[in-house]
């Protein structure tokens, strides 16, 4: 249904004259929405379209309906060159922190043992193997109701070949709409 607009028109005119206009204003209004809509189809690089066919074949549940994901790495050779050596320096300072505080000892060693028990991490026997050694610290955050401690994992340190496990990692798509299109739908 449309709307009726009536009124009068120019007195001045000898004789009244009446005007009476219908238009279909939910036609009009669709129209302005279709001509102002943002453009939900995004471009992605080559390198986003790769990385998102990576998560498509490799992303798999296992029985307890955890995911499981492959690193999306951009090259097939993973030769970081030596990252353990920093990664064994940068863990000797953190014991020496963690032995100055022993409050902070306790609660790193209940947030490791909750990664190993969770399945999160393991223990390597092989020193030899090849691979990326990731350093990483303790974060406390004293206002903290529930984690006073996390431990954080640092992707961007170098290794001896100068690259980090960021620099290896294909980055992906922006999936998430930006700030001004939540702004235009709200």
């Amino acid at each position: 249904m449309g709307w009726a607009i009536a009124g009068g028109v120019n007195r001045e005119r000898e004789g009244r004259g009446i005007s009476c206009n219908l238009t279909n204003l939910s036609k009009l209004i669709n129209k302005f929405w279709e001509i102002e809509e943002i453009d939900a189809k995004a471009s992605f690089s080559s390198e986003d379209s790769l990385c998102e066919e990576h998560y498509v074949e490799n992303t798999t549940r296992d029985d307890a309906g955890r995911y499981i994901v492959r690193l999306p790495f951009r090259h097939a050779d993973k030769d970081f060159g030596d990252s353990r050596s920093q990664a064994l320096r940068r863990f000797y300072s953190l014991q020496r922190r963690l032995n100055s505080d022993p409050i902070l000892k306790e609660e790193y060693a209940v947030v490791m043992k909750e990664y190993t028990d969770l399945g999160h991490m393991s223990l390597c026997h092989d020193d030899s193997t090849n691979g990326y050694h990731m350093p990483q610290h303790a974060v406390v955050k004293a206002s903290s109701s529930t984690t006073k401690v996390r431990v954080v994992f640092d992707a961007m340190a170098k290794s001896s070949k100068g690259f980090s496990l960021n620099d290896a990692l294909m980055v992906g798509p922006v999936i998430q709409n930006k700030i001004f299109g939540h702004l235009l739908h709200f």
